[in-house]
């Protein structure tokens, strides 16, 4: 990978903080408010987005570095936590550019995050003037959820597994 080839990278939750994102991608610069067009912002015990159409993630848009991306990806668990791929982002100015984006490989759950990490992603809006209402209304979505615990008891519908 070229060092100072530069890519257009869509955060949201915490790599929204500009301290956080500074620590690990020392060379990215922040490009401001950005939204993600088809998107659901949820949590799974960590931000994540899944495709929907009728709605949209709001986060922040970031220029970054081959090594900035090595870096998220290393965060990131990339590809067995959180995949990554190229989505179309609005910018504040109302263009459309196209940007990495990571989402959870895993999509069957959803789960409260912990109070630390809540904590840095709603610095990291306001930080950037990002909407936190997206934050609040994925919070109160988990907290009515039934648990994980209680969506991972499996039926007996005895299947014949020989006959596989």
């Amino acid at each position: 990978m070229n060092t100072f080839e530069r890519h257009l990278y869509f955060g949201y939750g915490m790599n929204t903080n500009l301290s956080g994102m500074a620590t690990r991608c020392p060379t990215a610069d922040c490009l401001g408010a950005a939204v993600l067009p088809g998107y659901r912002f949820v949590f799974r015990g960590h931000a994540d987005v899944e495709l929907d159409a009728d709605c949209y993630v709001d986060g922040v848009l970031w220029q970054i570095s081959d090594l900035d991306l090595k870096s998220l990806d290393r965060l990131e668990g990339f590809p067995s936590y959180y995949l990554r791929q190229r989505a179309w982002v609005e910018t504040a100015d109302g263009d459309q550019v196209i940007a990495w984006v990571y989402s959870m490989g895993d999509q069957s759950y959803e789960w409260e995050p912990g109070e630390h990490y809540l904590k840095c992603c709603l610095e990291g809006y306001r930080e950037n003037g990002v909407p936190t209402t997206q934050i609040k209304d994925a919070l109160e979505y988990v907290k009515a959820a039934p648990k994980y615990e209680q969506l991972v008891e499996t039926q007996d519908y005895a299947y014949d597994r020989a006959s596989w």
